[in-house]
């Protein structure tokens, strides 16, 4: 199917780290074709797991980063389109970032979303 409008970007500051509810990104329905973001911790030399996940609504649809064990401190980015299509959001876009506690100041930074409404 061809959606005949515009293709929009957002841009999303930061998301702190999720202990209940996804951060809103964007209210739909919507098609999304792609995403970027980036994510900080402060904390270094300590392992566990890190998680950044998009949810429709509170149905989680896809990790963009999943590690079950990481210990840097730095910025890594991450990109994805999804071609075709796109995938549809029938309701809220949200996105979440967990880890297991002991980071300190994990954040998602700079998310750009592609979409059409």
């Amino acid at each position: 199917m061809i959606y005949p409008t515009d293709i929009k970007i957002i841009l999303h500051g930061s998301v702190g780290e999720s202990t209940g509810d996804p951060t809103t990104l964007l209210t739909g329905p919507l098609v999304m074709k792609g995403i970027s973001t980036s994510f900080y911790m402060d904390t270094s030399a300590l392992n566990g797991p890190l998680q950044i996940e998009l949810y429709d609504g509170d149905e989680e649809i896809i990790r963009i980063c999943d590690f079950a064990s990481y210990s840097q401190t730095e910025v890594n980015t991450f990109a994805y389109t999804f071609p075709l299509n796109g995938i549809r959001i029938g309701g809220v876009l949200g996105m979440a970032v967990r880890g297991d506690g002991t980071y300190t100041n994990v954040t998602a930074l700079n998310t750009t979303v592609a979409y059409q409404q």
